[in-house]
This record gives structure tokens, C-alpha cells and sequence, in this order.
């Protein structure tokens, strides 16, 4: 199984692959309530390229969301490396705090909510 946001619209997909079944299966997750969600894509500079290791904090007002970045995440499989936090019902993003490998620390401040983000090492 990978996890993934195929189709763009901020909600997380599913593939599937089994071994006695059908070969491929997208299972596309179709809600109806729209709720809030920032995805970042990390692209680091001096540490590795795929960010692998990086520690992501999302502060929206009261809450706080933390996300690693991993490699080869499930058995034969790898989900996507674009981090996403789903924000419930908070409208609005006060900072992503990056942290990455090798010990730097970047933030983004007020990044906008319902879109994707990349976001490179050293880079504002």
C-alpha cells in the first residue's frame, strides 16, 4: 500500500497492490466536507536531496503538527515524500518550522492553507 494525494484535491489516495487480485487498485478518497490541509515538499540542499529525516511542525493557533520525512515506508512500496497535515477545521497556518537533517532549523511564516508547498533548504 502507498499513500498519496493522486488527484490534487487535499485529501490523501491509497494504492494498492495484492498479489491475487487485480494488480493495481487506486482507491480515491471522495469526501464531501471540505476541510483545510497544507502539503509541503521538502528539497534539501547540503543534507540529502529527499530531505530524508527532516522533522516538519505545523503551528495553526492552539494545535501543533509534526511529520518526519521516511523513505521505504511500507513493504515493497513508497509513499509519497510530500508531507501532509490536515487542519481540521483551522483556517489559517502561523508557521511551518523545518528541521533538517545535519541540525539547521528553517521557518516559513503565514504560508497559505489548501495548497502545496516546496520548500528548499535555505532557501526563503
Amino acid at each position: 500500500m502507498a499513500v498519496c494525494d493522486w488527484d490534487g484535491d487535499g485529501d490523501l489516495d491509497l494504492w494498492f497492490k495484492n498479489r491475487t487480485g487485480p494488480q493495481l487498485r487506486l482507491m480515491r478518497n471522495v469526501s464531501n466536507g471540505r476541510r483545510h490541509f497544507i502539503s509541503v515538499q521538502l528539497v534539501g540542499v547540503t543534507c540529502n536531496r529527499d530531505a530524508v529525516g527532516a522533522r516538519v511542525e505545523v503551528h495553526a493557533g492552539d494545535a501543533r503538527f509534526v511529520r518526519t520525512v521516511v523513505a521505504g515506508d511500507g513493504y515493497l512500496a513508497q509513499s509519497s515524500k510530500r508531507l501532509h497535515f490536515g487542519l481540521g477545521s483551522a483556517d489559517h497556518v502561523d508557521a511551518v518550522i523545518v528541521h533538517w537533517p545535519g541540525g539547521s532549523k528553517q521557518e516559513v511564516e503565514s504560508p497559505a492553507v489548501d495548497c502545496f508547498h516546496r520548500i528548499e533548504q535555505g532557501v526563503l
